[in-house]
């Protein structure tokens, strides 16, 4: 199988409206901070669960997502550079690549999550959230809201 993902939806409407294909790549926490390594290990598959009930996207497949994520070894780089951004979006056949991070802040956990655009690896959307561990599926599915 080719290392390029197939976009799938499962949703009837789609050519009525111009969907974006997107990927939900790997969130990443702090060391020593087992519980946001958690969330951000658990959150790709959610938000990719939540962003699958919305019929104006089309998703990358996470295997294929993880796959070509740890083969460029991007685990520890993350996505640090334009050029790697574009060769990512060519390579997942998507037009935005959906992460970010979970961090610990003065006034408690937050979950900053960035949307860029892969052709031209601008930044679309940067948005901070408050993360609390005991709504993290509501806090995916509003961060899945807010890119519908």
């Amino acid at each position: 199988m080719p290392l390029s993902a197939v976009c799938f939806a499962a949703v009837a409407g789609l050519a009525e409206t111009n969907p974006v294909c997107l990927a939900v790549v790997s969130f990443s926490a702090p060391a020593g901070n087992q519980g946001l390594q958690n969330a951000a290990t658990i959150l790709p598959d959610l938000l990719t669960s939540s962003l699958s009930k919305d019929n104006r996207s089309l998703l990358v497949e996470r295997d294929r997502i993880n796959a070509l994520w740890n083969e460029w070894h991007l685990t520890e780089a993350g996505l640090t550079s334009a050029d790697t951004v574009a060769k990512l979006g060519k390579a997942l056949t998507c037009d935005w690549l959906v992460g970010g991070w979970l961090v610990q802040t003065r006034t408690g956990p937050q979950m900053w999550v960035k949307v860029i655009e892969t052709q031209s690896s601008l930044v679309l959307d940067l948005q901070a959230m408050a993360y609390d561990p005991a709504e993290f599926a509501a806090t995916a599915r509003a961060v899945a809201d807010s890119l519908a």
